[in-house]
């Protein structure tokens, strides 16, 4: 989960938002963001998804499983 969470926390540094934002961006809860990024939660496939679509696909399903 390393990979994806540098990658995720990445994507949103590079966009310039903050986590705050880019919860609003998937619908999911800032606390979920932030747990996936801290490395506490582990996405489940719709989430995964979700999260491939709001980075437009800078963030992929199989970053989650690369460690």
């Amino acid at each position: 989960m390393k990979i994806l969470r540098m990658k995720l926390d990445q994507f949103i540094k590079q966009q310039g938002m903050t986590q705050t934002q880019f919860a609003k961006r998937t619908g999911l809860s800032v606390s979920s963001i932030s747990r996936i990024i801290n490395g506490e939660r582990e996405p489940s496939l719709r989430v995964m998804q979700i999260i491939y679509r709001a980075s437009d696909g800078k963030v992929r399903p199989d970053d989650f499983f690369t460690d």
